[in-house]
């Protein structure tokens, strides 16, 4: 059967290596040369399988998957396929992702670009990435680690975007940039939700601006289980400016937020009565710790989460030590099926508090 004949039900997949070529055929062993190439070639249900390497440059991909069958880019060994953006500016992407019903998974993403991962369509997925050491300038369009925001298909109402197991460090203005600090404009958040109906989980955020930020049409939105070190702020749950509804219906639960110096939790622009923070850790928050509009707060724990091994970077171990006050001090979150690094978490009951439960071995961050 040909490609151009294929039904979703016959996926294939194609590959990408760094010394590939866009005339090659996209096989394991006559690969592309570039992630856009191979995205102007697939269909829905095809993986893009990136090999180990170094791609420079910014990628553009638009091809969409569809419903059940999404487009899949994946590295062939976590954080081994490295891809370093070349562009600085606003709204420069390393990768802007156009298409709807596509997942992302496993790359190590860096560069001068304002953001990272760029999710522009509905029903995407980032899972299981490194994006680090993205620097926005210090002004009122900022820049991201991973973003999720449906603009590129109108889906800023619609989006069902997943942003779940990465690690997401160093987002933030250059110390270089004048004018910055917490009383002037510096919108850089590690992770953006933008869009209604999103899940932002297991991931471990350190040393940005904003640690996970939700804005513009965010609403029902899902942040769970995961881990915030040394952010300016911990959780921001809004919505205002453009595409802008109420951020309602969100829930922040499970999760650690450590050495915030300017909120650990806060609710900002418009906000509904429906938001819920349950059964966070926040610990040495130098800021204010919670400041909320109109949602409800319960089961705060404030105390030392005792990770394993504490450095404040991504050199850390940020399991939980046999006697961290985070271990089963939650309730399960149904439909989250395993931490950070891939073990079990329960589906009833108490639940550890973080992205990394007590048990297992942490894939090292760096």
């Amino acid at each position: 059967m040909t490609a151009c004949n294929r039904t979703p039900s016959h996926p294939t997949e194609y590959y990408v290596g760094p010394n590939g070529s866009d005339s090659a055929i996209g096989s394991d062993a006559s690969p592309f040369a570039t992630i856009h190439h191979a995205s102007t070639v697939v269909k829905s249900g095809d993986t893009v399988i990136v090999l180990d390497g170094t791609y420079t440059g910014d990628i553009l991909t638009t091809t969409s998957g569809t419903f059940g069958h999404p487009i899949t880019y994946m590295a062939q060994h976590p954080w081994q396929a490295k891809l370093v953006g070349t562009r600085t500016g606003d709204n420069t992407k390393v990768w802007a992702q156009d298409g709807d019903y596509i997942t992302v998974q496993g790359f190590d993403i860096t560069g001068p670009d304002y953001n990272g991962i760029a999710m522009e369509g509905i029903y995407g997925q980032g899972i299981g990435n490194r994006v680090h050491d993205i620097h926005p300038a210090c002004d009122a369009n900022g820049g991201s680690g991973i973003s999720a925001n449906g603009a590129a298909t109108g889906g800023e109402q619609i989006g069902h975007n997943d942003i779940i197991g990465n690690v997401v460090f160093n987002i933030t203005h250059l110390a270089t940039d004048t004018g910055c600090g917490v009383t002037h404009n510096d919108n850089t958040d590690a992770i953006y939700p933008q869009t209604p109906f999103g899940n932002t989980a297991n991931n471990i955020v350190l040393n940005s601006r904003q640690g996970i930020a939700s804005w513009h049409a965010a609403r029902n939105e899902v942040i769970v289980g995961n881990t915030i070190i040394n952010c300016d702020f911990g959780i921001l749950v809004g919505s205002g400016d453009s595409h802008a509804t109420t951020n309602d219906n969100t829930i922040a639960q499970n999760n650690i937020i450590v050495g915030a110096s300017v909120y650990g939790i806060v609710e900002e622009g418009t906000t509904g009565p429906n938001n819920r923070y349950v059964d966070n850790l926040l610990w040495n928050i130098t800021g204010t710790p919670v400041q909320l509009q109109t949602g409800k707060i319960s089961g705060t724990i404030t105390a030392d989460p005792k990770f394993v091994n504490y450095t404040g970077n991504q050199t850390g171990d940020y399991h939980l030590s046999p006697t961290s006050p985070a271990i089963g001090s939650g309730l399960a979150f149904p439909g989250l099926m395993t931490d950070y690094a891939g073990i079990a978490r329960p589906q009833s009951g108490p639940m550890d508090i973080g992205a990394l439960l007590h048990s297992g071995t942490q894939r090292p961050l760096q």
